[in-house]
């Protein structure tokens, strides 16, 4: 089964629109089909946005999301990992680094974001060369492999 790590994004497109590829790539955990690695910062992040009020004046869809009940569900369906060792640095965006410390930590097959800092990252040679099992992917090309691999 494939796994990997949803940046934050994901989870916040997936709740923003339900025709987004991140909605399928939420789905596609909560149906099962995936394994997706999920830290207590990851969940944080997620209802510190969804608590915001300029963001919930801004969306509507917000204001319909119970955030209790949508991090309940993704820690249900995802796999916790309560502490990861920081052993990467990103000086662009340092708060990106735990979702390659979780990727790396996890042995995750994919690192999935929409996040120009993160996916940059994937034409490191060095990074490429010590984690050659993560690839660090758009949600469109997550999708991609998935459904190569059903």
């Amino acid at each position: 089964m494939i796994s990997a790590v949803f940046d934050t994004n994901i989870y916040i497109q997936a709740i923003l629109s339900d025709t987004g590829p991140g909605k399928a790539c939420v789905d596609e955990l909560f149906a099962g089909r995936i394994v997706v690695f999920v830290h207590p910062e990851i969940l944080q992040e997620i209802d510190d946005f969804l608590l915001r009020p300029r963001v919930r004046e801004k969306y509507r869809r917000v204001r319909s999301v119970n955030t209790a009940d949508l991090l309940r569900k993704i820690r249900k369906f995802g796999t916790w990992v309560q502490s990861v060792e920081r052993v990467f640095e990103l000086d662009r965006d340092p708060d990106d680094a735990l979702f390659i410390d979780l990727s790396i930590a996890t042995k995750a097959d994919f690192l999935v974001s929409r996040d120009k800092d993160l996916l940059d990252l994937f034409g490191d040679a060095n990074l490429v060369a010590k984690h050659a099992n993560l690839r660090i992917v758009d949600p469109y090309e997550f999708l991609e492999a998935v459904r190569n691999s059903l």
